[in-house]
Formats: C-alpha cells, sequence, structure tokens
C-alpha cells in the first residue's frame, strides 16, 4: 500500500468516528459552542507540534491560499454539524463524504495524472457514497439535512484540493494544520460577535469531554488527511477518506436503526470495490 491509501483510510475511519460523536455532541453543545471550543483545543495541540518545526517562507499568494482554505474548511465543518445535529446521519455523512468527487475534479483539472483503473475506483467511491444518502421513503426532504450535506462536501472538497495543490507543497502538514485550526477559531469568534451566538454553552462534564473526544477524532482525520496528500496524490486521498460514510452508516443502521435502503446498500458495496480498486490499481 502507498501512503496515500494507508493515511486515505485512516482519515476515513477517524472522519467516519467523528461523524457519529458529533451527532451528540452538536446536540448537547449546539453548533457555534462545539465548532468554537472543538477547534481551539485544536489549536492548542497543532502549537505544541509546531514547537517540533518552523513556519517556511512563503509568498503573500501562498498565505492568502492558506487563509482562504481555512475559511472554506470552517464553513464545511459549519455545514456538516448544523447536518448531524438536525438531520439524519445515513443521508447527511455519505453525502459529505461526496467531497472526493469536488476535490478530484479539480485535482483532474490543474492536470493530475490518473490511470483508468484510479479513476473507475473513484467513481465507484463517489457514487457509492452518494447513493448510501437514497431512502425510498423520503429522498428530497430537508429534514433529512441532505442540504447540510451537500454544502459539507463542496466546501471540504474545494479546501482539500487548495491545501493539497497549493498549501501543503509550500508549508507542510503541521503549519497547514495549524494555521487552518487558528483561522477557524477567528471566523468563528468573529461570527458569534456579530451575529451574537453563544459560544459559551459547554453542557457540564459531558458536553465538554464529547467536545475533547469529537476534537481528536476530526483533527486526527485532517491531520491523516494531509499525511495522505502529502505525495500529490489528492484524489486518491481524498476519494478514500470519503469512505467514512461506511463507518458512520453502519452505526447508523446498527445503533439508530436507519435504514438505508436498497439503493443506500448498494452505495456500500460500490464503496468497497472501489477502495479495492483504488488500491490495487496505485500499487
Amino acid at each position: 500500500m502507498t501512503s496515500a491509501v494507508i493515511f486515505g483510510l485512516l482519515a476515513a475511519l477517524l472522519y467516519g468516528l467523528a461523524d457519529i460523536t458529533g451527532r451528540s455532541t452538536n446536540r448537547i453543545n449546539g453548533v457555534p459552542t462545539t465548532l468554537f471550543w472543538s477547534q481551539l483545543l485544536l489549536v492548542v495541540a497543532a502549537s505544541i507540534a509546531l514547537l517540533f518545526f518552523k513556519l517556511p517562507k512563503a509568498s503573500l499568494t501562498e498565505w492568502a491560499l492558506l487563509v482562504i482554505a481555512g475559511i472554506v474548511l470552517t464553513g464545511a465543518t459549519a455545514f456538516l454539524y448544523t447536518g448531524l445535529a438536525r438531520g439524519r446521519l445515513s443521508v447527511v455523512a455519505p453525502l459529505m463524504a461526496s467531497y472526493g468527487a469536488v476535490s478530484s475534479f479539480l485535482a483532474l483539472l490543474t492536470g493530475e495524472h490518473l490511470s483508468a483503473g484510479i479513476v473507475t475506483g473513484l467513481v465507484m467511491t463517489v457514487a457509492g457514497a452518494i447513493l448510501c444518502a437514497i431512502r425510498s421513503d423520503d429522498k428530497t426532504s430537508k429534514s433529512s439535512g441532505w442540504i447540510y450535506g451537500v454544502g459539507a462536501s463542496l466546501c471540504y472538497g474545494v479546501s482539500y484540493w487548495l491545501q493539497g495543490q497549493y498549501v501543503l507543497p509550500a508549508f507542510g502538514p503541521v503549519p497547514t494544520l495549524w494555521a487552518c485550526y487558528v483561522v477557524a477559531v477567528i471566523a468563528i469568534g468573529a461570527y458569534s460577535l456579530i451575529w451574537k451566538r453563544p459560544i459559551n454553552e459547554v453542557k457540564g462534564l459531558k458536553g465538554a469531554g464529547l467536545i475533547g473526544l469529537s476534537a481528536s477524532l476530526g483533527g486526527g482525520g485532517l491531520a491523516a488527511l494531509n499525511l495522505a496528500q502529502a505525495d500529490g496524490d489528492i484524489a486518491i486521498a481524498t476519494a478514500l477518506s470519503s469512505a467514512s460514510t461506511l463507518v458512520t452508516v453502519v452505526f447508523a443502521v446498527i445503533v439508530l436503526k436507519e435504514k438505508p435502503g436498497v439503493w443506500g446498500w448498494g452505495g456500500i458495496i460500490a464503496v468497497i470495490a472501489g477502495i479495492v480498486l483504488l488500491n490495487l490499481s496505485s500499487q
């Protein structure tokens, strides 16, 4: 296995677990509070890691792209957290996970070479993620949270592409993580002040513990994805990480009793087949 495959799959596992814990975290503490404190915890962790590195010299354009990537990533997380709190887990998570299609499309436009096998694996993985969201009893209702899943998918796809294409080559994984989290804290703090949304409503030890757990899983997923993208395999890394939908959907079916339906199960099979094909094609 290549590093892109190994870390891409690790990102999928961590992101899937983050979706599961994020549902309870956001319902207990609220989205603004969860966003702010989870990102602040990640700033602290990334700052400690940054002590062993140093910020590289970068151009003004590269710094601007880093800030843009961080803002878009914050928006993606806000979409996801809102969807997890208000919608169905088996709908929001798979739709969000189709960000691989956005990143892969942008990577293709900017000249990344992909073999026929990899392209097929990408299509199967992303198509499977979308199929996981289809339910026979409710395909379009806003109550399912599908609009938040789509918003998260678009924002994650653009942010991860910017990071893989421009930011990571200039800054490296650790400084990129640190800067994205700093941008997120500033953006959420500004949002709270402007729109007067409270960010201090942590509900006791349980709420604080869930924020810490969600932050750790989400931060670990992003770190693994950055490592997966470090060698330039943007499309493969993002597509594999989108397999987080498997972890989330299995949990939703077993624990929350959400039923994916025939199309949903077909999507799960497509995701697994796509991962296997990506692995074989990237050898």
